[in-house]
């Protein structure tokens, strides 16, 4: 399988974008005569990349949709977060050096990145043995899922569920908006 997401480092735009397919604001207050709070937020299965890989894609904005999308699109969006997540895990492998990271992730990011990989040391993540005479394969590393959770309007937390082969890798995203570019400051693969 080919997976073929963001290839360009510099392309990678974290920034949120929320298309309101559901915009939850119920007309009436609440029990206590406040009014409810406002969420902005959608479940659905979306296509990335140019492999069409079905991602199930889960938002929760507790500020509405306030960013016009220029154009942008979920799938972008979602895209460019399972990049920042593959170019991570490649460069845990060995495989990629951290330099492409260094304009989307912050310093401290890349320091726990780079301490990661040494504790991981010679550990092979996502090889495969193959054939007779064991040959090995690097098996990609397939997105699932994706919850994004905005709780303020510079923060947002993300959830991302991969297969590497048949298991299971989880990795989490903390986003947040650093003078006037979205920066990923956390970033935690398991």
């Amino acid at each position: 399988m080919i997976i073929m997401l963001n290839t360009n480092p510099n392309a990678i735009d974290l920034v949120p974008v929320w298309e309101d397919k559901q915009n939850q604001t119920p007309a009436d207050r609440g029990r206590w005569g406040t009014p409810p709070q406002r969420l902005s937020g959608y479940e659905e299965t979306i296509l990335i990349g140019e492999s069409k890989i079905p991602v199930n894609v889960r938002t929760v904005n507790h500020f509405g949709a306030e960013e016009a999308t220029d154009g942008r699109t979920m799938e972008t969006f979602v895209s460019n977060l399972c990049s920042l997540v593959m170019r991570s895990f490649e460069f845990l492998r060995g495989r990629l050096s951290l330099a492409p990271l260094e304009r989307i992730c912050s310093y401290g990011c890349r320091k726990r990145l780079r301490v990661f990989a040494g504790l991981l040391g010679a550990t092979k993540l996502g090889v495969a043995e193959v054939g007779v005479k064991g040959a090995e394969i690097h098996l990609p590393l397939v997105p699932r899922t994706v919850e994004i959770y905005r709780s303020s309007p510079r923060e947002y937390s993300v959830t991302l569920g991969f297969l590497v082969g048949e298991s299971p890798i989880l990795a989490t995203e903390v986003v947040r908006l650093l003078g006037s570019r979205w920066v990923c400051t956390e970033l935690d693969l398991g």
